[in-house]
């Protein structure tokens, strides 16, 4: 009897042991993968195969056909949920997600920039965020006032649902955007758009 009460006591003291070490293990894997107290943007420090969900503003062929606007213009937003790596910035990858356009499964919207158009640069400077698109976004665009207005409702409303980013300027291979109908020649707002 004595026998097995010692063999019960060294379970209960094994069990215990790997209990406290497995508790620790996963006390400093969880610390490991939190941000940072103070950390400006706690999406750099997320792990690599970190998944974030963005809103893409497309354009809404009802509220195009009858002329009306909506809360953000002819444009409507969808939801995606991105997988960002590592070394990714979340507001590139939104970016280059609103260029390569709306998915069957978003449903029936049009896309906003030409599929062709590459993203040559993107810079922020306080919140003012710069996107330097490739001739592309104006020489295959479909032109027109209203194509204007979409792709300008589009892009600031895209960039600016991140906290860090009030502003947008769009550059065309360096140069101002001008389609011929509408020249962007400084940084617009959300609160911008209300008058464009």
């Amino acid at each position: 009897m004595f026998k097995k009460r010692k063999v019960a006591l060294f379970c209960l003291c094994l069990v215990t042991l790997l209990s406290l070490v497995s508790v620790s293990a996963i006390g400093c894997i969880r610390r490991e993968t939190q941000p940072k107290p103070g950390d400006e943007n706690p999406v750099e420090n997320l792990p690599p195969t970190n998944e974030v969900e963005v809103l893409l503003f497309f354009v809404d062929p009802v509220l195009v056909e009858t002329g009306e606007l909506g809360e953000f213009g002819y444009v409507l937003p969808i939801t995606r949920t991105l997988t960002l790596g590592e070394d990714e910035d979340v507001v590139v990858r939104t970016l280059e997600a609103l260029v390569a356009g709306p998915r069957a499964e978003d449903g029936n919207y049009y896309a906003t920039i030409p599929a062709a158009t590459e993203m040559i640069e993107v810079t922020k400077e306080g919140s003012t965020l710069t996107i330097n698109f490739s001739q592309k976004v104006i020489t295959d665009s479909p032109g027109g006032t209203l194509w204007g207005s979409t792709f300008v409702q589009s892009i600031v409303f895209t960039a600016t649902q991140f906290p860090e980013i009030e502003q947008v300027m769009v550059l065309v291979e360096g140069e101002l955007w001008d389609d011929g109908h509408s020249v962007w020649e400084k940084p617009l707002g959300q609160e911008d758009l209300r008058n464009f």
